[in-house]
């Protein structure tokens, strides 16, 4: 019989991929992390600065539908424009209010980076001095604590010093093209899960590695002194005052600094819930030194929750898109009740286009926007009219004033025609008692008359 071949299912686990593996892989030291957190400083600044420029171009356009309604009121174009204006207003109402509520938030994301990097700059700075070769040599008061004899008493103690001038700029070479690399964290910050820093958690000092040398016998600690040029210390038979060479003693030769900065991910969601770090608890009268993983982490989520996408000026928009919305709606319902539209039971969107726009086809830039970037105007609001399209008296410093003439104007003829209306309805009441009245009289005249016959 033939044996039955059972296979058994692989289950291949791979590592999950996030957009921003690639740009995390890149930085990997201090030059490619100065490149990163900066493309992240500029992104969350371009964060703020397309948000005020949304709010702007609403506002903007807001302006524009506005003078064109007020210009065209009564006509069907002013009916149009009017709805465009409410339109465009909510949405600029709404988007002021998106930027008001991630401006905080992403300003504490940035103060919070630039803190980081400016951190990160001067630990580099501090350790960048890689090799450290001349050292003053000196008698320190005191007895030796590590190699004593008899309480320390034939032991000395010399102190070689050195301050070491302070290292402002270091060799950046794009290697294997990993700053462009580093900077694709940018185009991929806004739903980034992971992001890469000098980890307060896992930051570690520099290694030092000092190398001495000595030469003869160092011992009878009292004529232990440092030579006359301090290159070192030594022992001498003569008086201290009398050493001139190293015949026995000591030497610092060279130290050696190892950077302990090491850049490593860590996952915002993790870092964010992770109490145990020892930079979180303060004591009385303490401050951060460095800020921590913690703060970082909650700022840049806080800042990623805050940004939305922002709206935008009407354009491409059909027009029979633009009836769907809830302005246009409201326009339509209003208009059928004071019986300006045919009553549908359910209208389409062509419908309620024609009713409040005329047309059913075609978009707004090309049949509400286009038009005021190539119409005259000329109004007389002083000694000089305010002339140009409706467009660029809308950018310019003039628009209340344009728009106050309109809003007169119109007034005046709402004025007007309220007060013709009246006047007619008052011809009419007169001319009604009059016809009344002579009917009385004739009625008085014929009773007379009959009652004569009789």
């Amino acid at each position: 019989m033939t044996p039955l071949l059972t296979l058994s299912a692989l289950v291949i686990h791979f590592a999950a991929t996030e957009p921003e593996d690639a740009a995390n892989a890149a930085a990997g030291d201090y030059c490619t992390m100065h490149v990163y957190t900066e493309q992240i400083q500029d992104t969350l600044i371009s964060w703020l600065t397309s948000a005020a420029d949304a709010t702007q171009k609403l506002a903007q356009q807001e302006r524009l539908f506005a003078l064109a309604a007020a210009k065209n009121a009564a006509t069907m174009d002013g009916t149009a424009y009017t709805i465009l204006h409410q339109i465009v207003a909510n949405r600029l109402t709404q988007q002021a209010a998106n930027q008001h509520r991630a401006e905080k938030a992403i300003s504490t994301a940035l103060r919070t980076f630039a803190r980081k990097a400016g951190e990160s700059a001067v630990l580099a700075a501090a350790i960048e001095q890689a090799e450290v070769k001349t050292w003053t040599h000196d008698e320190q008061d005191g007895q030796g604590k590590v190699l004593s004899e008899s309480s320390g008493a034939n032991t000395k103690v010399c102190k070689a010093a050195q301050t070491a001038g302070l290292q402002t700029t270091k060799q950046c070479k794009d290697a294997d093209n990993r700053h462009s690399k580093a900077r694709e964290i940018g185009g991929v910050l806004k739903n980034a899960k992971q992001v890469k820093l000098y980890s307060s958690k896992d930051l570690k000092g520099p290694q030092v590695e000092i190398l001495f040398e000595a030469r003869g016998d160092l011992s009878s600690g009292t004529t232990w002194t440092p030579a006359a040029t301090k290159t070192h210390c030594e022992r001498h038979s003569a008086s201290k005052g009398a050493a001139s060479g190293a015949v026995k003693g000591i030497a610092i030769q060279t130290v050696k600094i190892s950077s302990g900065l090491k850049p490593t991910t860590i996952t915002l969601n993790d870092a964010k819930n992770d109490d145990s770090q020892r930079n979180t608890n303060l004591g009385t009268d303490e401050q951060h030194l460095l800020t921590d993983d913690k703060e970082v982490a909650t700022a840049l989520l806080v800042a990623q929750a805050a940004v939305t996408d922002n709206l935008k000026p009407l354009g491409s928009e059909a027009i029979s898109a633009i009836a769907t919305m809830p302005e246009a709606q409201a326009f339509y319902k209003a208009a059928k009740k004071l019986g300006q539209a045919t009553p549908q039971a359910s209208p389409t969107a062509e419908n309620i286009a024609k009713v409040l726009f005329g047309i059913t086809e075609g978009t707004v830039e090309a049949n509400f926007v286009a038009p005021l970037k190539s119409d005259s105007n000329s109004i007389p609001t002083g000694e000089t009219p305010i002339t140009g399209s409706s467009d660029s008296i809308a950018r310019g410093a003039k628009i209340d004033e344009a728009l106050a003439y309109y809003y007169v104007t119109n007034l005046q003829k709402a004025t007007q025609t309220i007060g013709g209306t009246k006047n007619k309805e008052n011809g009419k009441a007169d001319s009604t008692e009059k016809s009344e009245d002579k009917k009385d009289v004739n009625n008085k005249a014929t009773a007379t008359d009959c009652k004569a016959t009789e």
